[in-house]
């Protein structure tokens, strides 16, 4: 049961850090760069940087990122 839980919260963190890196790429060919922080604080400081263009494709990748957190 152990390594069941340690494969499951690797597997989270993996996602969460494949969502923040798509961000900052995604973010990044808009010619904007994200604030460097923690992953924990990532969805509070992140889109305040995010162009107007690309909330509607990034918000969800940010709630996402949120929920890993918790």
């Amino acid at each position: 049961m152990d390594l069941n839980e340690i494969h499951a919260r690797s597997t989270l963190v993996r996602a969460r850090t494949r969502f923040v890196n798509v961000l900052r790429g995604l973010v990044n060919s808009a010619g904007v760069r994200l604030p460097t922080c923690s992953t924990e604080s990532f969805p509070a400081r992140a889109p305040a940087a995010i162009p107007s263009a690309l909330l509607a494709v990034a918000t969800p990748l940010v709630e996402q990122i949120a929920l890993l957190n918790a």
